[in-house]
């Protein structure tokens, strides 16, 4: 089981005593996308997207169309994706990517890391190389809502250097976040981030997210520790926006007096954006409300 994890990840999970946990859970990664979990992703109609720009830097994404837009091939190894117009373009044969399919009225999702085998205009293939369910916590339920386009917001990517003017109007009201993280040889991981409303805090231009307790695999921490650099994605339900973040990223495994903050881990990591993009979630779709998860702290 120690070649599932690099050197990042182990360091982590040493320091905070779960390297044994790490292991007993590192036995649902697959190298292929488990059978049962084929008709999951073939019946959802979003996901979130992880990949690097050309200079280097994550960015994570959430896309969305109708269902079927991702099928898994026969064998499990490999992820045919269709597309959105307004998908990343610059995608390289062999580049790695972090692909999160995750159904928010169920709390249920699941990981798959890979590279592109092919891309066609809208037709992407992704050659996988990890696969593995995640639990439910964090996830604040909502359930989508398909009807007639409403108008876009105007215009519909805006772009920036260091944080946006609006920042705390996002902070304020997000409790879903995605994250991109990378390993230069291992690749990208896109992973899920969920609180109560504002669990994401502000200190100055940098942000600081609380490291719940989870699965104790530490894909996200172990990679930035290797690699520290970590792309965001803050979803605005309410305005069918999301911003996109992407810069520095640092660790903190103890910080003392934030036990109820950090759910009892003492843990933090932060991310200080160097750029940003504000760009439209599809405005067909309406996420109703149900509830917040009940392990937020």
């Amino acid at each position: 089981m120690d070649d599932l994890f690099h050197e990042g990840e182990v360091a982590i999970q040493e320091a905070t005593g779960e390297r044994h946990k790490a292991l007993l859970n590192g036995h649902a990664i697959t190298r292929l996308v488990p059978m049962p979990a084929r008709p999951f992703v073939a019946l959802q109609t979003g996901f979130a997207l992880a990949w690097q720009d050309l200079a280097g830097k994550p960015w994570v994404r959430w896309l969305e169309g109708q269902a079927g837009l991702a099928q898994v091939s026969s064998g499990g190894d490999e992820v045919e994706l269709r597309l959105p117009e307004d998908a990343p373009v610059d995608l390289q044969l062999g580049q790695a990517l972090g692909l999160l399919f995750i159904e928010l009225s169920s709390r249920r999702r699941l990981r798959v890391n890979g590279r592109v085998s092919q891309q066609e205009g809208a037709l992407l293939r992704v050659a996988v190389e990890q696969a593995y369910p995640n639990c439910p916590k964090y996830i604040q339920r909502r359930i989508p809502q398909w009807g007639e386009a409403a108008p876009a917001p105007t215009p519909d990517v805006m772009a920036g250097q260091g944080v946006p003017d609006t920042l705390d109007v996002w902070l304020a009201e997000t409790d879903t976040l995605f994250v991109a993280s990378v390993h230069p040889s291992h690749g990208l991981d896109c992973s899920h981030r969920g609180g109560p409303a504002g669990f994401v805090l502000r200190e100055g231009d940098t942000l600081r997210i609380p490291d719940y307790a989870g699965n104790a695999m530490f894909g996200t921490l172990g990679n930035i520790q290797v690699y520290p650099q970590a792309g965001l994605c803050l979803l605005s339900f309410s305005r069918h926006q999301q911003l996109l973040l992407s810069g520095p990223a640092a660790i903190e495994l103890a910080v003392p007096g934030t036990e109820q903050a950090t759910g009892g881990t003492n843990r933090w990591w932060r991310v200080q954006p160097e750029q940003w993009r504000i760009a439209p979630l599809d405005s067909r779709v309406n996420w109703d409300f149900v509830d917040y998860s009940p392990f937020n702290p």
